[in-house]
């Protein structure tokens, strides 16, 4: 049954009702759906029932389908006829030909007709060209140059499949291909589109050189288009060595003058065919790209007689003066091209290919002066994306040299600064020192001398600007400490931390502060306790059996608060204790202090009280008293469980580390 289908298909094909393309998919079709195609074109209403009837009638009485298949894409299947052509069209020049089967008229020009055939033989389109004239001369060389092309194997080139005579016609059997002449597809093509498809083109044009053949008439309507499934515009050049009348646009000029006017090279218009080389034909290729780019040819014209005159001695408009958008190096690509000079255009159509696919890549052209900026230039265009890469990483690495630069400038002078600051701020814990240490005096007049001081220390830190911020208030916070102020001291120093001055000095002066803070809270809350413990045995004592209404009410009030001492230890351990341990692990290793002093206070905030001892032994070579800094007061509860203090003694002899006062 396949066979049959077959069968019916190329009839179809025959008739015109379907295309080569058409028949293949609906042959897909068939066999998918496992259907007659026949029966699928008669639902689509593409063929009438009776039609179909009489279709398989005639496949069914042909003896070439019959029988057995093999060998069959070996015999000749005599297509049915086309009927005659309607519309005043050319008929079939053959009216029965076994060899070829007309499907329908496609087009004349000067030299012949067109008509889209089928080989009845490998059962495939071709476009057959009926060649037109009286000069079997000149038929013989054009046959001969036809057959030259068939040599050309490049899928630029249409093929020519066959070239003979039949009943006194000279034929060209040739590719039929189906898209559209350059010239019409134009207007829907971009500048780079339609600089690809004359690069095609021209790589074409140079594998017909390669085998000698200079195409003489190069233009818009002789190069095919076809596009593919994906989309991608495929050229062909059509029509090689065969000229054409100038009786309309587009046509040539019978006798010696072979070509079309507004595309030939001036030196083919000067009629001295022997002397014509490839370089005719890279003028025409110009001039074909000049007409794509501008919708105009490079030397316009109604008469032939004018174009020639001017294409001698006139020189084409600049591309960009018709439409500035279009690319410079483009524009000069097409300029070099249609130079009047041989030896001033590209010396082929592969370097005028080269050049194309230079522009596309964005590289520099041959065809521009090669200055060192140009070429620049270009590179840079075309790896913009590197160079822009590129040109951030190196002001990202600018940027950060600078950076890295100004800060090592700035770390100096913050440094410089810090020393200078601190400094300052010994002496005046120097001063508060010995004003402490001095016999008994007014100490009224030190005091003021250490606020002078610190007034001088602001409004050098003041002056300093911005950098000297961490530092002077690193040095006010310790001068604050060494006159007492805990409070003042700590927002100076946190001030300090806050504006990235965190250097394990300023987190032990901070330690200090908040230490201090949690002691004086702490001490707060023992004396609470204290009170409400006095005043419990006061309650038990028979004494006090005639205690106050007043005594009983203070008692009661003392043992609420009893209740809410945990609470509030908890609170200050949180609000000063531990910053101030978290202080005292980030100063390990500060100048300012011992580390078993460190360690001791470490201990101590966490309740480790024989721990705290042991170390302020180690400290003191076994007498903690020994070590002192003003500026470091030991907590309270310490003192009173571990500091010894001896009785004063006159008899060196009778002292004792064994006998505490």
């Amino acid at each position: 049954m396949r066979d049959s289908w077959e069968a019916e298909l190329w009839i179809l094909v025959a008739r015109g009702v379907l295309s080569m393309s058409e028949a293949d998919g609906l042959r897909e079709e068939a066999r998918d759906k496992r259907r007659n195609p026949l029966a699928l074109l008669v639902e689509r209403g593409r063929l009438s029932e009776p039609s179909r009837q009489a279709l398989l009638a005639e496949v069914m009485h042909d003896p070439d389908w019959q029988g057995t298949t093999a060998g069959r894409s070996a015999r000749t299947y005599s297509m049915v006829r086309s009927p005659p052509p309607a519309g005043g069209e050319p008929a079939f020049p053959i009216a029965a030909w076994d060899r070829y089967s007309n499907v329908k008229f496609l087009g004349q020009g000067g030299m012949g007709m067109v008509f889209l055939a089928i080989d009845t033989r490998l059962r495939r389109e071709v476009a057959i060209k009926f060649v037109r004239g009286d000069d079997a001369e000149h038929v013989r060389r054009l046959i001969g140059e036809a057959r030259t092309q068939a040599k050309v194997r490049d899928e630029r080139i249409c093929k020519v499949y066959e070239v003979g005579e039949v009943e006194g016609k000279v034929y060209i059997a040739m590719q039929y291909i189906d898209g559209k002449p350059l010239g019409a597809l134009a207007g829907e093509l971009t500048v780079e589109q339609k600089v690809m498809v004359v690069r095609g083109a021209a790589e074409g044009i140079h594998q017909a050189h390669r085998a000698g053949i200079i195409h003489r008439d190069i233009k818009p309507s002789n190069i095919m288009v076809e596009r593919g499934e994906d989309g991608e515009l495929r050229p062909y050049v059509l029509d090689f060595g065969l000229a054409r009348s100038a009786q309309e646009a587009g046509t040539t000029q019978a006798g010696a003058l072979l070509g079309t006017p507004h595309y030939m090279a001036p030196e083919q218009a000067h009629g001295e065919a022997a002397k014509l080389d490839r370089r005719a034909d890279v003028y025409s290729l110009g001039a074909t790209l000049y007409h794509l780019l501008t919708g105009q040819p490079p030397i316009p014209g109604e008469r032939v007689a004018d174009v020639l005159q001017d294409l001698i001695g006139r020189e084409p408009r600049p591309p960009r003066a018709i439409d500035p958008n279009i690319p410079i190096d483009l524009e000069a690509i097409v300029l070099k091209c249609l130079e009047k000079e041989r030896s001033a255009r590209y010396d082929s159509a592969r370097a005028l290919a080269e050049d194309l696919e230079r522009f596309l890549n964005g590289e520099p052209v041959l065809a521009r002066p090669a200055g060192t900026w140009y070429r620049l230039h270009k590179r840079l265009a075309k790896h913009r994306r590197l160079v822009a890469a590129g040109a951030v990483a190196i002001v990202a690495l600018g940027v950060a040299i600078g950076w890295g630069i100004r800060n090592s400038d700035e770390a100096a002078e913050r440094e410089r600064l810090t020393r200078r600051f601190t400094e300052i701020a010994e002496r005046i814990e120097a001063m508060a020192r010995y004003s402490a240490l001095s016999p008994l005096h007014d100490i009224r007049g030190d005091r003021a001398e250490i606020r002078a001081r610190m007034d001088q220390l602001e409004d050098e830190i003041q002056r300093a600007g911005a950098l000297a911020v961490g530092p002077g208030y690193y040095a006010l916070g310790r001068g604050y400490l060494a006159l007492g102020d805990d409070a003042k001291a700590r927002d100076q120093l946190e001030a300090a931390w806050q504006h990235d001055f965190r250097e394990p000095r300023v987190a032990y002066a901070l330690a200090l502060v908040m230490g201090h803070l949690y002691q004086q809270n702490l001490a707060a809350i023992e004396q609470t306790v204290e009170r409400a413990g006095a005043l419990d045995r006061a309650k038990q004592d028979p004494v006090g059996s005639e205690r106050t209404e007043a005594v009983d009410g203070a008692f009661d009030r003392a043992k609420q608060s009893d209740e809410l001492r945990e609470a509030k230890k908890r609170e200050i351990e949180k609000q000063y204790r531990d910053p101030a341990l978290a202080y005292l692990a980030a100063s390990l290793g500060v100048d300012a202090a011992r580390a078993d002093y460190v360690a001791a206070l470490m201990a101590y905030y966490r309740g480790q009280l024989d721990e705290a001892l042991r170390h302020l032994e180690e400290m003191g070579n076994g007498r903690p008293w020994d070590y002192e800094a003003p500026e470091l007061r030991m907590p309270t509860q310490l003192q009173r469980r571990s500091v010894r203090v001896y009785r004063p003694c006159t008899d060196r002899s009778r002292i004792s580390n064994t006998e505490p006062w």
